[in-house]
């Protein structure tokens, strides 16, 4: 998995030890303890423009992507989100071809 966004001090969350955001549960756990207002919205790419070779799984607060991260496969990005605190939304027909799923 490869992460692009911004790093700060290390936190812990449900076992991890690194930088916030290093991972999809990481970054959801660092917005709940920043108290944002913002939704925060995963969504699943199979294979986008800029990361033609990749699953990406980009985090969106409200209309502006925060982080992205990458991935081999969809069950890989699917295992990275905190799924227990999302709902999964199926794609629509008019989204970009590459969106694959939404959970919010």
């Amino acid at each position: 998995m490869n992460v692009s966004g911004t790093s700060r001090s290390p936190i812990d969350c449900n076992g991890c030890n690194h930088a916030p955001g290093r991972c999809p549960r990481c970054a959801l756990v660092l917005m709940r303890s920043t108290r944002t207002n913002s939704i925060p919205i995963f969504v699943i790419y199979d294979r986008p423009s800029d990361f033609p070779n990749h699953i990406v799984v980009r985090l969106w607060r409200t209309e502006r992507m925060s982080m992205a991260w990458t991935f081999a496969t969809l069950e890989e990005a699917r295992a990275a989100l905190p799924l227990d605190d999302l709902v999964r939304l199926e794609r629509f027909e008019e989204d970009d071809p590459t969106i694959v799923e939404v959970w919010l």
